[in-house]
């Protein structure tokens, strides 16, 4: 089990902690300027983080997932 912390889309700096083996996909998302990253889960959740898909893809690597 690996968790991966992400900040919170929601602009409030919060931070969101994924469990990396859960994470089915992910994709861009650009709300009125506002980018970040839709997290696709296993479970058909999707969760809204403020790093940018190239980061996402690397916080991944790191936990070798």
């Amino acid at each position: 089990m690996n968790p991966i912390t992400f900040t919170s889309y929601s602009g409030f700096g919060r931070e969101v902690i994924i469990i990396a083996e859960r994470i089915v996909s992910f994709h861009p998302i650009d709300y009125n300027g506002n980018r970040g990253t839709c997290i696709c889960l296993d479970t058909g959740k999707e969760i809204c983080v403020s790093e940018s898909p190239g980061q996402v893809r690397m916080a991944l690597e790191q936990t070798n997932v």
